[in-house]
């Protein structure tokens, strides 16, 4: 198993790819999975394991399909991106 992208507190960027919350600016929490440590919940899927990461959103988003106020969300590590700070 590899260790863990991120940490808790890293600043990350959401991808434009991925399928909702495209360029959503967020920071890593805890995952709220009682099974889980630290940040990641690694999920078996048909493509392999996925790791999701708990991501608090800055601003409150509209999903995929269409419901709006999310302020975090659980996102495929794959698609996250550390974020620079200015």
């Amino acid at each position: 198993m590899s260790a863990p992208k991120f940490d808790r507190g890293n600043r990350i960027r959401i991808a434009e790819d991925y399928h909702w919350a495209q360029h959503v600016i967020g920071t890593v929490e805890a995952t709220l999975d009682p099974e889980a440590t630290g940040c990641s919940r690694r999920v078996k899927s048909l493509e392999g394991v996925l790791t999701f990461d708990l991501v608090h959103f800055d601003e409150a988003h509209t999903d995929a399909e269409g419901d709006s106020g999310y302020m975090q969300a659980e996102i495929d590590e794959c698609y996250l991106q550390k974020h620079a700070q200015i």
